[in-house]
């Protein structure tokens, strides 16, 4: 029997709601769109459909007490940053409504799949985390540092990152040479100076935009905006790194911005026409041609 922390009264898919509402409060201002009242309900509804209530609230206290004993943890990867409930309990930090990202990516009621939610951690306080979950949920859940098994079908990752402990190094010498308490989470993403640094290549250091190729291709862009240095990011990849002059070219207004369809301004906007990301094509496919999301 899974060891979950809720009063023992409440059944688990209503302390999950109660706790995805609560945080909902958090991250979206009331009163609430009908798009994220559907959305969480769609997606509680599908959890607790497919039977992975408990796996979410284990994950969710992890990350809680991993966040709560000042370890550092990722803002989330993989399909886990499509759900809106990960979201609310703060297992990710990256709002898939904003950024049109589809829950069907991640857990899909027509097309059974397991969830797998990667934690990233910073490296020191990692083993933390692992004597946590030993001492939580048993020996057994923690036999695979590298791998959390209590539902052993889910393989979700726990990984301990260097990057991760270097920021957390940061924050604390900032504190100490300073006296300021910073919340990584909540520094802004459209600080000025800082596509200044981008456009001038300097990211020497910077996960995934440090190399000579990629800074080359970061002063051509002139980046502006967050979503340029995602298309960036997204692109860099055997492959589909042939798309990125044209993405340069349009960006700068070299080529001009134009769509096989009008209709398909609507999901290729922000990438300057090209099609770029899974959830543009499955959008496209379901708007146009009436497929469905699954």
């Amino acid at each position: 029997m899974v060891k979950i922390n809720a009063p023992t009264e409440i059944k688990s898919i209503d302390y999950l709601c109660h706790l995805t509402y609560e945080g909902a409060k958090q991250r979206y201002p009331e009163p609430w769109s009908d798009e994220i009242k559907e959305r969480i309900d769609f997606e509680l509804k599908t959890i607790s459909h497919m039977g992975f209530t408990d796996y979410f609230l284990i994950i969710q206290d992890i990350v809680n007490w991993a966040k709560n004993n000042g370890i550092l943890v990722g803002p989330g990867r993989g399909s886990a940053a499509s759900s809106v409930v990960s979201y609310c309990l703060r297992i990710t930090n990256l709002d898939p409504i904003k950024y049109g990202l589809l829950f069907e990516r991640f857990l899909n009621p027509e097309c059974i799949s397991m969830p797998a939610i990667d934690l990233d951690l910073d490296k020191e306080g990692y083993y933390h985390v692992i004597q946590y979950i030993q001492d939580q949920y048993g020996n057994e859940a923690a036999n695979k540092p590298t791998s959390f098994t209590y539902f052993p079908e889910l393989n979700t990752s726990l990984l301990g990152l260097s990057t991760l402990s270097i920021i957390s190094r940061a924050l604390g010498l900032i504190k100490k040479r300073f006296g300021k308490e910073i919340d990584i989470e909540a520094i802004p993403i459209d600080d000025p100076a800082v596509f200044e640094l981008f456009s001038r290549g300097d990211t020497e250091g910077v996960f995934m935009f440090e190399s000579s190729i990629m800074r080359k291709w970061l002063m051509r862009l002139q980046p502006n905006r967050f979503e340029d240095l995602i298309a960036m990011n997204a692109l860099f990849r055997p492959g589909s790194m042939d798309y990125i002059p044209q993405l340069v070219a349009r960006k700068t207004g070299v080529e001009p911005i134009n769509y096989d369809i009008p209709e398909m301004e609507e999901f290729l906007k922000e990438t300057y026409g090209i099609t770029i990301y899974q959830e543009q094509v499955m959008r496209i496919a379901q708007e146009l041609a009436g497929f469905s999301k699954e």
